[in-house]
């Protein structure tokens, strides 16, 4: 066997005569690469027309098995340890947004430590064998998370707005409405609370709180005080026609202004009309049906002909969450 120029294992992974561990001209030793995945093995004596010689019809491998995680919410920077069979044919591990983590496996192969990134995410990792095949093992490091911001409504500049929530002295710096900015050094912060003063400039939308690059986390809205001027909530246009029920409004999406809305304010509709129409009614209801209205006031033609404006004015026991129909 003497005239053997290479060996060819499964998924095309080429060992040259140079690397055998043996090479008579009765015997010749080859290593099994760690790339190498089961299936056929070939023989190359160097032939003009390169026909490889099929020698083992199928090699049977070994494949890194993982049985168990020490913690699958582990904080971000701990080392965590799987447990298994074969795992010295891990290479390392791709975590969600960071690739090729070092792995340390130990002389059995039975266990494999490795530190979680601190700009990783929740999500599924990969740990990658020799042979480029992974084994996923679904990870949930514990991230910063939010549960309430008060107050949420009329805020002036200087008014202080406290966050409440898990693992928030994680946070790195905190965006506001209105493209501003807050660094760590200018709010107040614990594990579980963190407390900013309301800067000139902040504008109505969600507080935004940055863990890392990768990963961020938004409160609810929350809206500043505006003396006199109008708020506009929702714009656009849509046509009612006939007696044919009810048109659906759900401004902002997620209940939108229905959330905001306090007993006292107003609500101004703006409309425009058929002005050969006989009669028409405009009102508007949070609920199933007229009878779930909230509003002091409605539009009728009978007695407000030339009006192009419907201003609602929000009874106690407000609106609340939930779409409005008009």
């Amino acid at each position: 066997v003497w005239n053997i120029v290479s060996a060819t294992f499964a998924d095309n992974v080429e060992v040259p005569a140079e690397a055998f561990v043996k090479n008579t001209r009765y015997e010749v030793q080859v290593a099994v690469p760690m790339a190498a995945v089961s299936g056929q093995v070939t023989v190359y004596d160097g032939n003009a027309n390169e026909v490889q010689t099929l020698l083992m019809e199928r090699l049977n491998l070994r494949q890194a098995v993982i049985e168990r995680v020490s913690n699958e919410q582990p904080e971000l920077g701990e080392e965590i340890t799987l447990y298994g069979r074969d795992l010295d044919l891990i290479g390392c591990a791709h975590f969600p947004f960071v690739d090729s983590v070092q792995v340390t496996v130990n002389a059995s192969g039975s266990e494999l430590t490795c530190r979680v990134p601190a700009t990783t995410v929740p999500g599924e990792v990969t740990f990658a064998q020799y042979s480029g095949k992974g084994v996923a093992v679904a990870l949930s490091p514990l991230m910063v998370e939010v549960s309430d911001i008060n107050p949420k409504e009329d805020l002036n500049a200087g008014d202080r707005v406290t966050i409440s929530g898990t693992r928030l002295d994680k946070v790195r710096y905190i965006l506001l409405p209105g493209d501003l900015a807050l660094a760590a050094d200018e709010y107040e912060g614990s594990a579980t609370q963190i407390t900013f003063t309301v800067p000139e400039g902040m504008g109505n939308g969600k507080v935004t709180l940055v863990q890392h690059e990768n990963y961020r986390i938004e409160t609810e809205k929350i809206a500043m005080h505006h003396e006199g001027a109008e708020l506009p909530v929702w714009s656009g246009s849509f046509k009612i026609s006939g007696w044919n029920g009810f048109t659906d409004l759900s401004w902002g999406g997620d209940g939108g202004v229905w959330e905001t809305l306090k007993a006292g304010q107003t609500l101004s509709i703006y409309f425009t009309t058929n002005d050969d129409a006989d009669y028409y009614q405009l009102r508007v209801a949070k609920g199933a049906g007229w009878s779930h209205h909230h509003f002091r006031h409605r539009i009728d033609s009978r007695k407000h002909r030339l009006e192009r404006q419907l201003a609602l004015r929000c009874l106690a026991g407000q609106p609340g969450t939930g779409m409005g129909r008009l």
